[in-house]
């Protein structure tokens, strides 16, 4: 992990595809607060594939999220937070809450009326059918 590090804190733009996702929760947590200072450190261009909502708005500046199949920008958003906060200081603001339940009700429509999806048309009266 240390070498990941080192090599993507010298290039001035690093791509990662869910950089994080093998790590366990507390290993994730202190690695985020890392990368967010090393970010703030260095101000590199970081671009992040991410599935989990929370860990954009923790670790981003901007959040764009995409359509299914085939996959386009469906949303681009700048995000309010302010960079050199904690990860519990941006995850005790209302906003990052109120931010939080609206992507991912976003996602759940878009995942619901996708037709290619596996829980398309499992929905009645609101609620998902099993």
């Amino acid at each position: 992990m240390k070498q990941r590090l080192a090599l993507a804190v010298e290039a001035p733009i690093i791509r990662r595809d869910e950089p994080l996702i093998s790590l366990d929760v507390q290993s994730c947590e202190l690695m985020q607060e890392e990368i967010i200072r090393l970010t703030t450190a260095l101000c590199p261009t970081v671009l992040c594939g991410k599935h989990s909502v929370d860990e954009g708005l923790i670790l981003g500046d901007r959040l764009v999220l995409t359509s299914p199949r085939p996959g386009r920008f469906h949303e681009d958003a700048l995000l309010p937070f302010a960079a050199d906060q904690s990860i519990t200081q941006l995850q005790a603001h209302s906003e990052f809450h109120t931010l939080r339940n609206q992507i991912c009700g976003q996602l759940r429509e878009t995942v619901l009326n996708d037709s290619s999806s596996d829980f398309f048309g499992r929905r009645e009266n609101g609620v998902l059918q099993h």
